[in-house]
């Protein structure tokens, strides 16, 4: 299996030492501008012999460790961004990759006046259930899965935003 190394992680049978050693080599990567993935094997057994009964397994991995792709920021980005903003569009980056990754890359693009603030998909959802006024605040949300990008269109078009969305 491969994903997101706090998530790979629940599904390993590690010692506390090899969870925090994982934490710190993501954390390192990560805030380094590295899009970081965990990768774990598990043992499925043959058929017959009661090892594994089908269906997805979803523990008893063994953390094999980490890859780490460097993905700079394209030709232009910088400049794009800062015509944005100085016709008066605000920029808000929205990504799947860890929130370190995530702020390294959004300061090396100028987002936030270099100083980006950055938030998760899960308080995304917090502040558009409790609070949608801090979206004005955000720069980058970390973690993010696809309804939680919907939600964030949907706040910011409730409080009176046009918003475009574009891809990478």
């Amino acid at each position: 299996s491969k994903g997101a190394p706090e998530a790979i992680a629940r599904l390993c049978a590690c010692t506390d030492e090899e969870r925090a050693r994982l934490e710190r080599e993501t954390l390192t990567l990560a805030e380094g501008g590295h899009k970081v993935i965990a990768c774990a094997a598990r043992e499925l057994g043959r058929e017959g012999d009661g090892a594994w009964a089908g269906g997805e397994p979803d523990r008893g991995y063994r953390l094999l460790g980490v890859i780490a792709f460097e993905d700079p920021l394209r030709a232009g980005v910088r400049e794009a961004l800062a015509e944005c903003a100085d016709a008066g569009i605000r920029t808000i980056m929205v990504t799947g990759d860890h929130p370190s990754t995530a702020k390294a890359i959004a300061t090396d693009a100028g987002l936030g006046g270099g100083e980006p603030r950055v938030i998760s998909g899960e308080e995304l959802d917090r502040i558009v259930r409790e609070a949608p006024g801090e979206l004005e605040r955000v720069d980058v949300i970390a973690r993010a899965i696809p309804s939680q990008k919907l939600a964030l269109v949907k706040a910011l078009q409730h409080s009176g935003h046009v918003v475009a969305v574009t891809g990478d």
